[in-house]
C-alpha cells in the first residue's frame, strides 16, 4: 500500500498551460484526428475552451517547423507564445470600426510575410520588390518585435484614418505596369485634422503579390496565431471584434 501511495505521490500530468512546458510537451502529447488534421494543412483555425489543447497544438508545430520546411511550409508565429503580448497596446487605443481592425490585421499578416521572405533569403522579383518597399515605408526594420512589428502596421493604419496636421506619409500600392509592390512618400501640410479611410491602402493586392512571391519560390506560409483570447481579456467588448476579424482576414 505505502509503494502505491510513492506512486501516486510522484506522478505528474504535466503543467497546467502548454506555455509552461513547452520542452516536455512532446514526450506525451496524443496526436489526436484534430491534431492531424492541422498538421496536414486541413484546418487553420482551431477553437476550444481554455485548456482544451489549442495552445498545445500552436506549441507543436512551431517546434516541428524543421519537418514543415522539408514539406515546402515555412512557419512564422505571430504572437509571443510566453509573456506580454504584442497586441497589448490595441487596448487603450483601439481602431474606431471593424474595418480599421481588419486592415490593421492585414497589414500587420503583410509584415510578417515580408519578414519571413527576408528571414529565409527567398529572392525573386516579386519578394524582393515587396521586402524592399516595406523597409522604405519604414514597416520592417531589420531588427524587431512582435509587438514592434504590430506597432508600426498600427501607426500606419492610423495614418490614414486620423492623419496628423504635419506629417511625413509613407504610402503602399501596386505599380500599375509592372504589378510589384512600390512605396512613395509625400509630406502633407495640413490646415486642420480630417478623418480619412485606409481603403486607399490596396492591402489585398499586396497580400495576393506576397502570395505570388510564395507561389514562385513553391512554399507556403502558416502564420501562426495563439492567446488572442489572452490579449484581450481584460476588454470582453473588444475581444470579439479582433478575433472575428483576424480570421475574416485574407492571409497567406
Amino acid at each position: 500500500m505505502k509503494e502505491k501511495t510513492n506512486i501516486l505521490r510522484n506522478m505528474r500530468f504535466g503543467e497546467r498551460i502548454a506555455e509552461e512546458e513547452l520542452s516536455e510537451l512532446e514526450k506525451y502529447f496524443v496526436a489526436t484526428d484534430q491534431w492531424n488534421r492541422v498538421y496536414a494543412g486541413e484546418v487553420d483555425i482551431v477553437y476550444g475552451s481554455k485548456g482544451s489543447g489549442k495552445s498545445a497544438i500552436y506549441a507543436l508545430i512551431d517546434k516541428r517547423h524543421d519537418e514543415l520546411f522539408d514539406r515546402g511550409i515555412l512557419v512564422k508565429s505571430a504572437e509571443n507564445v510566453r509573456g506580454n503580448t504584442a497586441f497589448t497596446e490595441i487596448i487603450a487605443d483601439p481602431p474606431p470600426s471593424e474595418r480599421n481592425f481588419v486592415d490593421l490585421w492585414k497589414l500587420y499578416f503583410l509584415i510578417i510575410t515580408a519578414s519571413t521572405l527576408r528571414e529565409f533569403g527567398i529572392n525573386n522579383k516579386r519578394s524582393t520588390a515587396l521586402v524592399e518597399a516595406l523597409e522604405r515605408a519604414q514597416l520592417l526594420p531589420q531588427q524587431a518585435s512582435l509587438a514592434q512589428f504590430f506597432h508600426r502596421a498600427k501607426k500606419l493604419i492610423w495614418s490614414y484614418i486620423l492623419p496628423a496636421r504635419e506629417s511625413v506619409e509613407w504610402t503602399l500600392a501596386i505599380d500599375s505596369s509592372s504589378g510589384l509592390p512600390i512605396v512613395t512618400r509625400k509630406t502633407n501640410f495640413l490646415n486642420k485634422a480630417q478623418e480619412t479611410s485606409s481603403d486607399a491602402l490596396p492591402l489585398d493586392d499586396l497580400l495576393d503579390a506576397a502570395n505570388s512571391a510564395l507561389d514562385d519560390s513553391n512554399y507556403i506560409l502558416w502564420v501562426l496565431f495563439d492567446r488572442l483570447d489572452v490579449a484581450f481579456n481584460d476588454s470582453p467588448g473588444l475581444e470579439k471584434t479582433p478575433c472575428e476579424r483576424c480570421s475574416e482576414c485574407t492571409t497567406t
